[in-house]
């Protein structure tokens, strides 16, 4: 379980050594950062899935999968596509994103993550992967305190003003509901 922390805490320390400045300024190199952090973290998760991986016989195992699967969707949209697409298709300028799932949470991938290793822990029900699931949801949510309260309002002008307006990570009624009509409005300005 050692190995699986350790590969665990060099993955979420390069997701966020990705966002500092520096880093971010070159893309090439970020993306090296990037991609080397997922590969840490993919090998963790083979290391805590691959002895006694099961078969998907019960219904909780499928449940798991599509869960798993949901959350994976989720992080990767909102940490990769989402930020792009919308500035390519609404052709806005670079900086805080305050639209679909940034207008409901400042780190909404995040939830994603969290569907993501659920799924797991009911796909593979092993000690070793409630251990991964545990160490990832503390230090995802390390890393996006951190890069709330530090990275980003260093990066992003206008970000304390976004802090003041969007919750941290546990969505109001008021943050789904700007998210749907962004969602809304935007889709409706992207159709030609």
């Amino acid at each position: 379980m050692t190995r699986i922390f350790v590969l665990s805490l060099v993955g979420f320390l390069g997701f966020l050594a990705a966002d500092a400045r520096p880093v971010r300024a070159h893309g090439l190199l970020r993306w090296m950062v990037f991609t080397l952090a997922a590969l840490a973290l993919g090998a963790a998760l083979v290391r805590a899935l691959v002895p006694g991986f099961p078969p998907l016989a019960s219904p909780s195992a499928w449940a798991g999968a599509f869960l798993a699967a949901a959350g994976a969707a989720l992080s990767v949209y909102t940490t990769l596509v989402e930020i792009p697409l919308l500035q390519r298709l609404l052709r806005l300028p670079a900086g805080v994103m305050r639209r679909g799932t940034y207008a409901v949470c400042r780190h909404p991938g995040f939830w994603g993550l969290v569907l993501f290793v659920g799924g797991l822990s009911l796909l593979a029900p092993m000690p070793r992967v409630w251990f991964l699931a545990l160490v990832w949801m503390a230090l995802d949510f390390a890393v996006v305190a951190v890069q709330d309260v530090w990275v980003f309002p260093r990066v992003f002008p206008g970000y304390h003003q976004y802090r003041r307006e969007v919750p941290f990570l546990i969505p109001t009624r008021k943050s789904l509901q700007q998210g749907c009509r962004t969602y809304t409005r935007d889709l409706w300005q992207a159709v030609p």
